[in-house]
C-alpha cells in the first residue's frame, strides 16, 4: 500500500505513523509543559535573586563587590549548557535531584545576571539630584529608593529595551 503513495506523501505517512499512531505527540506535549515550567520558575527566581543581589551590591562593600564582579563575569560568559552540565553532573551529581529543578536553578542564575544588569543600569540612569532632594526633605534611604528612584528606574528598565528592539 505504501508503494502506491506518491513520492511526497510517503514522508508525511511516516511522520503521521510516528507522531500519532505511536503516541509520540505525548512526548512533545510533555516537553512543552516542562519547558514552560522551567521558563516561569527561572524568570521568577532569577528576577528575585537578581534584585536581591542588586540590593546587596548597593551597600558598596568593596570585598563583596570585587568577588561579585568576578562571579558575575564568569556566569555571564559561560554558556548555559556548560552551567547546566556542571550543576547536574558535578554539583548535584551524587544527589537524586529532579533535572527540572536543576535546569530551573541554572537558568535562574543566568537570568539573575541579566536582571542585576538591568537594575544597575536603570537605577544608574536616575540623577543623583533626585536622591539628594528626597533625602533633603526627610525621606529615609529606603523610602527614597522605593518611592523616588525605583519608579524612575522602572521606566529605563522596561521601556527603553522595548524601544531598542527588545535586545
Amino acid at each position: 500500500l505504501e508503494e502506491d503513495l506518491p513520492y511526497l506523501a510517503k514522508p508525511l505517512s511516516d511522520e503521521e505513523k510516528t507522531f500519532f499512531r505511536e503516541g509520540r505527540w505525548k512526548l512533545f506535549a510533555s516537553g512543552i509543559g516542562i519547558t514552560v515550567l522551567i521558563t516561569v520558575l527561572s524568570a521568577l527566581f532569577g528576577t528575585g535573586i537578581g534584585f536581591l543581589l542588586f540590593l546587596i551590591y548597593r551597600r558598596r562593600n568593596r570585598i563583596f563587590n570585587g568577588i561579585f564582579h568576578v562571579l558575575m563575569d564568569i556566569l555571564e560568559k559561560t554558556p548555559v549548557v556548560v552551567i547546566l552540565m556542571i550543576l547536574y553532573y558535578i554539583v548535584f551529581g551524587k544527589l537524586d535531584i529532579n533535572a527540572v529543578l536543576v535546569a530551573s536553578l541554572g537558568l535562574s542564575m543566568k537570568f539573575s545576571v541579566r536582571v542585576f544588569g538591568l537594575f544597575r543600569i536603570g537605577v544608574g540612569s536616575v540623577g543623583k539630584g533626585q536622591t539628594e532632594a528626597a533625602l533633603a526633605i526627610g525621606f529615609t534611604k529606603t523610602q527614597t529608593f522605593l518611592r523616588i528612584v525605583m519608579p524612575q528606574a522602572a521606566r529605563s528598565i522596561w521601556v527603553c529595551p522595548l524601544r531598542r528592539g527588545g535586545s
